[in-house]
């Protein structure tokens, strides 16, 4: 079974080799206390969109709002993260996989000017590794 596949049995649940077979359910995962789901799209495609926002994060993301929209490709999912703050959400490509379980992404993310949010540079911080954990 091919990661992508594997990972969408894992997070989303059911068999993603059943061409006929309905739409898998969305799964939920926690993100740094924020409850997420993860979607899988046409031709490998995957959302990963905000169901509760954490609380530190009001204000700043809303439920619905995509965190991470990507294409699985060769077993790699190469996807856009998006930092949420008082910029709004900033755009930073990640890539990554199923490590142990939980649907790990790594990149370089966006350091910003705090007055014109502007992209200053590309720094590997707190929101460079991303990780999904499945919620039971």
């Amino acid at each position: 079974m091919k990661l992508n596949h594997l990972c969408a049995a894992l997070f989303i649940g059911g068999s993603a080799s059943a061409a006929d077979a309905p739409p898998p359910k969305p799964r939920l995962v926690d993100h740094n206390g924020s409850l997420m789901q993860i979607m899988l799209l046409p031709n490998d495609g995957i959302d990963i969109v905000y169901q509760q926002v954490r609380p530190a994060l009001w204000g700043y993301a809303v439920p619905g709002q995509i965190a991470v929209h990507g294409r699985w490709r060769q077993g790699v999912l190469y996807a856009t993260a998006y930092v949420t703050g008082r910029c709004g959400p900033v755009p930073y490509p990640v890539s990554g996989g199923e490590e142990h379980g939980v649907l790990v992404l790594r990149g370089p993310a966006p350091l910003l000017d705090p007055w014109s949010c502007q992209v200053l540079q590309w720094i590997w911080s707190a929101n460079s590794v991303l990780a999904f954990t499945p919620v039971r």
